[in-house]
């Protein structure tokens, strides 16, 4: 059947079908497989609701909500992990093939530590401001480079 399919396929690129078009249709048809599986009848009836409400038939509502549904398992897989720290953060969100930013939401909701808590933040930005306000300051009024880290030796001494 698959040989079939991609003869077809060859033949209407002979024809002048779109490229892009070609390698979507030949990309359904190798990646594509058949599952068959018993479901309750409320399942069923809620299938059929679905697929008039998506405007789609009955494989491609199962496709989604299959799809849906890995990808759910995916994120709660890595969350559960990341939970566990048995993985970093980077590693949870390859797990859950998302980004490192929505990886890092998605843990804050949670109520994960992922080892940068709130206060860190705000002492990484106080620091930020700090230096950005009072060092172009510092190299105005302190003259060259090699005074200035002279001073600052100096000054970093007499705080310890």
């Amino acid at each position: 059947m698959l040989e079939d399919d991609l003869t077809v396929v060859y033949k209407n690129a002979r024809f002048g079908w779109p490229l892009h078009l070609i390698c979507i249709v030949t990309k359904l048809i190798v990646t594509m497989k058949p599952v068959t599986t018993r479901i309750p009848e409320d399942d069923e009836e809620a299938l059929t609701e679905l697929e008039a409400e998506m405007s789609a038939d009955r494989s491609e509502v199962l496709r989604r909500l299959i799809r849906q549904g890995l990808t759910d398992w995916r994120k709660e897989r890595a969350l559960e992990q990341l939970r566990q720290q048995s993985i970093t953060l980077r590693k949870a969100a390859e797990l859950a093939d998302i980004s490192y930013v929505e990886m890092l939401t998605l843990a804050a909701e949670e109520g994960i530590d992922v080892g940068y808590t709130a206060d860190d933040l705000d002492r990484d930005l106080n620091r930020i401001w700090w230096s950005l306000l009072i060092l172009p300051h510092w190299f105005r009024l302190r003259g060259s480079v090699g005074s200035i880290s002279s001073r600052l030796s100096s000054m970093i001494s007499e705080r310890q």
